[in-house]
């Protein structure tokens, strides 16, 4: 009888039943062996263990245990998905912070240019207020997300609408402020300390919320086209 992925699933030697179980539940949620196990995984990892004490416990021997947690847990094809959509919450809530703290640096890293933007003109002092303006947009977008991602699934429980429309309006955010900051840094009297600035405190952060973004994307579209 097939239970560990539908049958698929080899056991390494030294691995238990349990280690292969969520070695594939991982690679289901399209991990790989090198990336970091999602909490959401090893909390698994905890259950099944705990599920197995249980049947030893009464009596059974300790790979028969193991056997049966995994049967009682569930197929992995038939949970991948659900854990997916929960993985996808998780990038999305912690990329929510990400921006909004990097929206919070961005008055410092401009004033610590000292240019004389503020009263002088040309193309960087038009910038200027509009990147205060879509950066304090930003924030609030990445405040909510958060707490969608947070609370939001408490009252109506994971869907993908919340990361799609989260992931979707960070990662334009997240472009639209790259591109106005990477022209803000090359205008007035830009110098080598000003790219590098720009560089650690502004693009390379919103790069991470770019890409975190766009893998949060990919996790619910796996899951929409596992499920339609």
């Amino acid at each position: 009888m097939p239970w560990i992925g539908a049958g698929r699933s080899v056991i390494l030697v030294g691995m238990t039943a349990i280690d292969a179980y969520v070695r594939d539940l991982h690679h289901a949620m399209g991990g790989s062996r090198r990336s970091r196990t999602p909490e959401i995984v090893t909390e698994a990892h905890d259950h099944l263990l705990d599920a197995a004490e249980s049947w030893e416990r009464r009596g059974y021997a300790r790979e028969v245990a193991e056997r049966r947690a995994i049967e009682e847990f569930g197929d992995i094809e038939q949970l991948a998905p659900g854990y997916r959509s929960v993985a996808a919450i998780g990038i999305v809530r912690r990329t929510a912070w990400v921006l909004v703290v990097t929206m919070m640096i961005q008055p410092f890293v401009w004033d610590a240019r000292d240019d004389g933007t503020e009263h002088g003109s040309g193309l960087a002092t038009t910038l200027k207020p509009v990147i205060e303006m879509v950066g304090g947009s930003m924030i609030a977008a990445g405040v909510v997300a958060a707490l969608l991602c947070t609370y939001g699934v408490r009252w109506w429980g994971v869907r993908t609408w919340m990361v799609r429309g989260a992931a979707v309006a960070m990662g334009l955010g997240a472009l639209v402020v790259t591109a106005l900051a990477a022209v803000m840094a090359c205008t007035g009297d830009a110098s080598t300390g000003d790219a590098l600035l720009f560089l650690t405190l502004v693009a390379l952060p919103l790069l991470m919320v770019l890409g975190h973004s766009a893998r949060s994307i990919v996790q619910v579209r796996s899951v929409s086209a596992h499920t339609s």
